[in-house]
């Protein structure tokens, strides 16, 4: 499949036949039923996307470098304010009104349906960059990130997971059932077993 730009891309997003993906220069690559349109957002101002997660089709967010959030309406994108100018990694979220984001310096960030907020207690676990972010729902949410960072948020508060290493973890996946699946570097794969699934 040709993704219609030289940019790099770091991050993608899909549901009911819809694909988003982000990257270098503020580049959004879309899926428009048959071939992919790419082009740099205005809004970006030409700093790079890291990471996309949507609601709907016309409804993401997309994240990146110097605090940069947007929104996207499957039209266009605006800026929104997280409050911070620390690059992003990674998003994730259980509604629309239920958004996370993570980034430099361990910081965690919150959607609540009306504004993006630092998430006070779960930044103060980690002086680590946090590189990803996945959830089974509001109550079971993972993100992970450099030297083995690992946090588990309950829908009240975030608590430190021993890894087990301490490999940068750059990818989360979150199955059916609560287990976790982590990705990082030096060909890093752990697995997350839930002592109580049923949460």
């Amino acid at each position: 499949m040709l993704s219609g730009t030289a940019a790099d891309l770091y991050a993608v997003w899909a549901q009911a036949g819809a694909i988003l993906a982000v990257g270098s220069g503020g580049v959004l690559s879309r899926w428009n039923g048959s071939s992919f349109a790419s082009a740099a957002l205005p809004a970006a101002a030409g700093r790079t996307l890291r990471a996309v997660w949507g609601s709907a089709p016309a409804s993401a967010w997309l994240a990146g470098d110097g605090g940069m959030m947007l929104r996207w309406n499957g039209i266009a994108a605006a800026a929104v304010s997280v409050g911070s100018t620390i690059d992003l990694f990674g998003l994730w979220g259980s509604s629309a009104s239920d958004v996370w984001a993570v980034g430099d310096g361990g910081r965690i960030f919150h959607y609540d349906g009306s504004s993006w907020s630092l998430h006070v207690q779960g930044s103060s676990l980690t002086t680590q960059s946090l590189r990803a972010i996945t959830g089974r729902n509001a109550k079971d949410v993972f993100c992970a990130g450099d030297q083995g960072a690992l946090l588990r948020y309950d829908g009240t508060n975030w608590t430190k997971v021993d890894s087990g290493s301490v490999a940068g973890l750059t990818a989360l996946w979150a199955t059916g059932v609560g287990e976790v699946i982590i990705a990082g570097q030096a060909a890093t794969i752990l697995r997350y077993i839930p002592q109580n699934p049923q949460l």
